[in-house]
């Protein structure tokens, strides 16, 4: 007699059970560090999927988390550094602005896995060692694919946030809505067996928040240096730096509110 699915979250192999993925993913000790920059508008449209477009203010975000006490890693943690551009989603429904998911690199799969299965989240892997803190007071994040170096960005000159405006950082973040696009494959590779928008919401605790100068630097790989980013970077290279504009770090707790990821109409 084979098994039952129950209406309950699998990942592969499904034959043994569901797994203990809760609809709310917490984060005890978060830092996070983004580097924004304005781009060309025409560019960032040629990178994102119908129903999306650039928001008027062509913003690309360089960013990293550090991620400790993880609940779905049973207190573990690991380490991402991503891309987003700000977008808007203009659907038959609804009209939502928030930030598109372009990539995002971990150093774990276990989050890889959660992510792209259910979110559909760009994740793939990368080697990303813990935020560095040099003797001027800046902080350096780093990516690379088995030693060839992906992605670097560096924020100096940190000034701390008043508490009203760490309230104010906390309510962006609650409001804001992260784009991503669910792809499946089919097996004769091509066409899809899933290609659809997906939104996830978060909350945030901060304990502590500083603004501060960032700049970026995109690597551009051969493929047989990085066969699995190459591509990635090479589309990457295309955004090139109008301006930077404001940077910060942030330091507290985030709920990942997993059970409401939200398809897009």
């Amino acid at each position: 007699m084979s098994y039952a699915f129950e209406e309950k979250p699998y990942f592969q192999p499904a034959h043994f059970g569901p797994a203990p993925i809760t609809p709310v993913l917490h984060y005890g000790d978060l830092t996070s560090v983004y580097i924004n920059y304005l781009t060309d508008k025409d560019v960032v449209a040629t990178m994102l999927p119908p129903g999306f477009e650039p928001a008027d203010i062509p913003i690309v975000t360089v960013w990293a988390q550090y991620c400790r006490e993880v609940s779905f890693m049973a207190g573990q943690g690991y380490n991402i550094v991503g891309v987003n551009f700000a977008a808007v989603w203009n659907g038959k429904k609804e009209t939502l602005d928030g930030a598109f998911s372009a990539v995002l690199w971990e150093n774990d799969f276990i989050p890889i896995m959660v992510g792209r299965d259910h979110l559909g989240a760009p994740k793939i892997w990368g080697d990303i060692p813990d935020l560095q803190m040099k003797p001027d007071n800046s902080r350096r994040f780093f990516c690379s694919e088995r030693g060839m170096p992906l992605v670097e960005g560096t924020v100096t000159d940190l000034v701390p946030l008043s508490e009203a405006e760490l309230t104010d950082v906390e309510a962006s973040f609650q409001d804001g809505n992260w784009f991503c696009w669910k792809y499946i494959s089919h097996a004769n590779q091509k066409q899809a067996d899933l290609s659809c928008p997906t939104a996830l919401k978060s909350q945030s605790k901060l304990n502590a928040a500083w603004t501060a100068q960032g700049t970026h630097q995109f690597y551009l790989p051969k493929w047989e240096e990085a066969p699995l980013s190459a591509h990635v970077m090479a589309g990457l290279g295309k955004l090139k730096v109008k301006e930077y504009t404001d940077s910060f770090i942030c330091q507290g707790e985030n709920d990942l509110l997993f059970g409401d990821i939200k398809y897009l109409e």
